[in-house]
């Protein structure tokens, strides 16, 4: 509800003014709750300056992405692997959303096996490492290479579809079960990076299956790199299912990558369908 002011010449008056009814992601909740045998759970890594779940921050701030996690009977914790900590075994989502700092061997090494059992992964790049100063790699692109993903040096431009020339407004979906219910609509990313199929790879009988989801316009540019021509792929789904004969642990694994975090952040994530992204990206991922 809102307060609106009742016209009335004798005394301030206001009333309650519908806006929006929210009873069905209730609802919905609650019935998850009555049918699932225990809520599922998301862990969020820290430590290398990616988005925080519990901060109300506008500009950085998952708190409002994390909010469309408890709505779909989804446990929200920070997850960190320092040391002898590994990603834990009722972890049925591992998200690292926007780190900016290298990601250390060990850590990467829990990561790559947590995938190989199974995982259920959702990355999203941001261009901080590729405007800063000293351009590098979080590590997580090296690990997603082995898995046909390439996610580029780069950052995207499309003179034609922006607001601010910072920011892109994306109307070109693959089809995919993910962004069937985007087309018509947009997503608003701010300064993506490209993230597509590997090319020059030799397809195997069990290789992940990656799936482009959503691509720039065709006067789109990519600063710094010269090997990638428009349109530019900005977000994958890969999925691999269990290998014959070979017990896998968690299951078939699946990843969402995005080259771009802030479109989920509190600030950006009601802008055009970016919050339907999250909650159709969360449902896949998790089956």
């Amino acid at each position: 509800y809102v307060l609106e002011q009742v016209p009335n010449e004798k005394e301030r008056e206001f009333r309650r003014k519908p806006t929006a009814f929210v009873g069905e992601a209730a609802f919905t909740m609650a019935l998850l709750d009555v049918t699932s045998p225990r809520p599922l759970k998301a862990c969020f890594l820290q430590g290398h300056g990616e988005h925080q779940a519990d901060s109300g921050d506008e500009l950085a701030g998952y708190l409002k992405f994390a909010s469309i996690l408890r709505q779909n009977y989804i446990q929200v914790e920070p997850l960190s692997l320092l040391g002898t900590n590994t990603v834990p075994m009722d972890c049925n989502l591992l998200v690292i959303a926007g780190p900016r700092e290298v990601i250390p061997d060990l850590e990467l090494e829990k990561i790559e096996k947590y995938l190989n059992q199974g995982g259920r992964l959702l990355a999203l790049f941001n261009s901080y490492p590729i405007l800063s100063p000293v351009k590098k790699d979080t590590g997580l692109e090296r690990i997603l290479a082995k898995w046909g993903v390439d996610v580029g040096h780069n950052v995207i431009k499309d003179p034609v579809n922006t607001i601010t020339g910072e920011d892109v407004i994306v109307s070109n979906f693959g089809k995919h079960a993910l962004v069937n219910s985007l087309v018509g609509s947009g997503l608003y990313l701010i300064l993506p990076r490209s993230v597509g199929q590997l090319g020059g790879r030799s397809p195997t009988a069990d290789a992940p299956r990656v799936e482009e989801l959503a691509f720039s316009g065709p006067s789109a540019s990519a600063a710094g790199d010269l090997v990638h021509k428009p349109p530019f792929p900005l977000m994958v789904a890969v999925e691999k299912g269990a290998i014959k004969d070979v017990i896998i642990e968690r299951g078939a694994t699946r990843m969402v990558i995005a080259g771009d975090s802030l479109f989920l952040a509190n600030h950006q994530i009601d802008s055009a369908a970016n919050r339907d992204f999250a909650a159709a990206a969360v449902n896949w991922l998790l089956e």
